[in-house]
């Protein structure tokens, strides 16, 4: 295996030139969930560039890139330069190729194992939500159904609501919580008749006696 990295220097964020086109996309608020995350952690990845006839193109970084920019632009404190991590391609096909390598998501971000490590780590839902945008994972139905968010409801008064009954939501709360794991549909099907409880392959969560919604949104549960 070839190492394509042949230096690393500082370059000047403005002689970074952006070379994915319309590969990837960054909305705002994911713009606004990076930014925020490099203020918190810093920026500790080099970017990965491709130089021909004196100009430098990123092959990695891109989103980071588009933040940084954009945040100097309205007058955010962005350094003028980064370090970039210098591969070596044949010509531009070659460095294309790369680049969609860099692009490509082989691991996947499981929801047992973020929720495993969000606890060990003391990382609560609003952290998750309002840091992190994982490919090919729902943030926010993560969220609701490992950490009990699920029951929601809109406060805000627009009128609609005079000369109705007042309610109090109460706080629910599971008492704890365990990731099960089964090794085959029929370990599925048998702890479902157990607990008497339908579980389906869309299923994300489940509680146990099992829930049920009453008018006003408040919850009781069915005591074996």
């Amino acid at each position: 295996m070839e190492i394509s990295y042949y230096k690393t220097e500082l370059v000047k964020i403005d002689d970074l030139i952006e070379f994915q086109g319309e590969l990837k996309e960054l909305s705002n608020i994911n713009l606004e969930k990076l930014w925020k995350s490099m203020e918190d952690s810093g920026f500790s990845e080099p970017f990965v560039v491709w130089e021909s006839k004196k100009k430098i193109y990123v092959l990695g970084g891109h989103q980071r890139l588009k933040a940084l920019k954009a945040k100097k632009n309205l007058g955010e404190n962005v350094p003028d330069e980064f370090p970039c991590n210098f591969v070596k391609c044949a010509g531009k096909r070659e460095a294309k190729k790369l680049l969609l390598a860099l692009a490509s998501q082989f691991g996947k971000v499981t929801e047992d194992g973020l929720y495993s490590y969000a606890v060990d780590n003391d990382f609560d839902a609003d952290f998750l939500k309002e840091n992190f945008e994982l490919p090919g994972l729902d943030i926010e139905l993560f969220c609701d159904g490992f950490f009990g968010n699920h029951a929601k409801i809109d406060n805000q008064d627009d009128g609609n609501w005079d000369g109705m009954p007042e309610f109090e939501q109460e706080k629910n709360e599971s008492y704890k919580r365990i990731i099960v794991h089964f090794m085959n549909k029929e370990a599925v099907e048998k702890f479902s008749k157990l607990i008497n409880q339908t579980i389906t392959e869309n299923t994300k969560f489940l509680y146990y006696p099992k829930l049920v919604i009453e008018h006003y949104g408040k919850i009781k549960t069915n005591e074996p």
